[in-house]
Order: structure tokens, then sequence, then C-alpha cells
């Protein structure tokens, strides 16, 4: 284990920047929804949701990677 200056892992930190993406990747999901919800416009959700499904997968993909760097 590395550990930087403050007394801080590498490990660690790599944690808390997985852990800062996934909390920015659900906001943008919740944004998103949200935004589709007060347009309430089919038109622009079926615009939208691709969005949704795009940052879900992220979401999925860097939880997953957490889980492999035992991280989590």
């Amino acid at each position: 284990m590395i550990v930087m200056g403050g007394g801080v892992s590498q490990q660690d930190l790599t944690k808390i920047s997985f852990e800062e993406a996934i909390e920015l990747k659900e906001q943008m999901i919740k944004k998103t929804a949200k935004v589709m919800q007060i347009l309430d416009d089919d038109e622009m959700s079926k615009l939208l949701q691709p969005f949704i499904v795009q940052d879900e997968q992220h979401l999925k993909m860097l939880k997953d990677k957490m889980d492999k760097l035992n991280l989590m």
C-alpha cells in the first residue's frame, strides 16, 4: 500500500474518487429525471431517456469496477 504525504493511502484516494464519480452520476440521473418530470412532454422524454439509460450503465460499471478493486 502506498501512503501519500498526509497519511492517506493511494487505495483510499482511489475509493474517494470512485465514490465521488458515483455520487455525481446518481445526481445526473436524478436531475435528468426531474427535467423530464417538469417538462412533462412525451417527445422530450423520448429524447432524454437514453441519457438516463447511459448514466445508469456507467453507474453500474463504476460500482462493478469498485467491487473488482475491493474498494467497497
